[in-house]
């Protein structure tokens, strides 16, 4: 018979157990769940808080390739901007996607235009 494999992982030899693979699935299914529950709930919400996690994320990449120490102050500061820009975003694209529905090539580059001379100036 052959033996069970998640990957290049094969699980009789000791690599991991089928139970630890099934627990980290349904904790990540639980997590994904959750997640999307929330996004019904509080969009806003969630996009601030992604928001302000890429914020941070694009910070610190750049002080990375800079090199030098990571400067704290300013993955907080990075962080605290994108906190508060992520519900401003949120509902402009929702309002956005409203006003100029599709995604033909013309609704985009209306969206497009609207984003840049209406939104970005801001």
């Amino acid at each position: 018979t052959k033996t069970p494999q998640y990957g290049s992982i094969d699980i009789e030899s000791g690599g991991v157990s089928e139970a630890l693979l099934t627990q980290e699935v349904n904790f990540l299914s639980r997590l994904k769940a959750l997640y999307q529950k929330q996004k019904e709930r509080n969009p806003a919400v969630i996009e601030s808080f992604y928001s302000c996690l890429r914020f941070m994320l694009g910070d610190f990449i750049a002080q990375l390739i800079l090199g030098g120490s990571i400067d704290l102050a300013s993955l907080v500061q990075q962080s605290a901007y994108g906190l508060l820009l992520g519900p401003q975003n949120y509902y402009w694209y929702t309002a956005l996607d409203a006003k100029i529905p599709g995604c033909g090539a013309k609704d985009i580059v209306c969206k497009v235009l609207a984003d840049q001379f209406l939104y970005s100036p801001l």
